[in-house]
């Protein structure tokens, strides 16, 4: 098992676990169980944590990482895990986009030049156990929002913040992601790798990538092979 320092979904630092077994990892970091449940707050949580725990085990070796969506506090499409690898995302004023699910609303530019290459020789591997759509009545914020955190009001900013995400992934890539079954799990991690399947610019979004998809009657389960 190895430790190392991470930020919990509102930004403080913790010790964040991953075990490697042969070649592969599975990692935590942005879970509900790093909340107290007053601290529970969809709107500025973030998966920024889960991705400085891929970038540890890429730096370590690992070729192979396992990532268990599920049970997570956040609520920001995995934007968080991105910007953790370096890629930038900015609002219409060209400034760095603020971490959390209600920051999604503002976002106007992907940038992924400046990702980082170690995690370039990384096969991730996305489990999850649900086939929620990202956005509307059954999407991440409608069906998991409240266990979260979010108020009706809050799942209305977030539902709307997730779908101008959606659009402008659409727009940058040529991917609709609002409706892919699975793409709403862990606050919408999902959606990110569900780019991977089909996409003809999927090597604008993650370096080059290669995708296949595997699913089974209890888990989908996506792999992304990144060059």
């Amino acid at each position: 098992m190895h430790a190392v320092p991470v930020h919990d979904p509102l930004g403080r630092l913790i010790e964040g676990r991953f075990g490697v077994l042969a070649d592969g990892a599975t990692a935590e970091a942005s879970g509900l169980a790093r909340l107290n449940a007053e601290e529970r707050n969809p709107l500025i949580a973030s998966s920024y944590g889960t991705g400085e725990l891929l970038f540890a085990a890429a730096r370590l070796g690992v070729r192979r990482i396992i990532v268990g969506l599920g049970g997570s506090a956040t609520n920001d499409a995995g934007t968080g895990l991105l910007q953790s690898l370096g890629v930038r995302l900015l609002d219409a004023n060209g400034d760095e986009l603020g971490r959390g699910g209600a920051a999604l609303v503002d976002v106007s530019v992907i940038d992924i030049t400046t990702m980082d290459p170690a995690i370039g020789n990384v096969s991730i591997i996305a489990a999850c156990d649900v086939t929620n759509p990202l956005t509307g009545p059954t999407g991440a914020s409608a069906v998991f929002g409240p266990q979260k955190g979010a108020g009706a009001d809050d799942v209305a900013t977030l539902d709307a913040a997730l779908a101008h995400f959606a659009r402008l992934i659409e727009s940058r890539f040529g991917v609709d992601v609002s409706d892919v079954p699975g793409a709403g799990a862990a606050g919408g991690i999902d959606a990110v790798f569900s780019i991977a399947p089909g996409a003809s610019s999927l090597n604008d979004l993650l370096a080059d990538a290669a995708a296949n998809v595997t699913r089974t009657t209890e888990q989908i389960v996506r792999v992304i092979q990144m060059k």
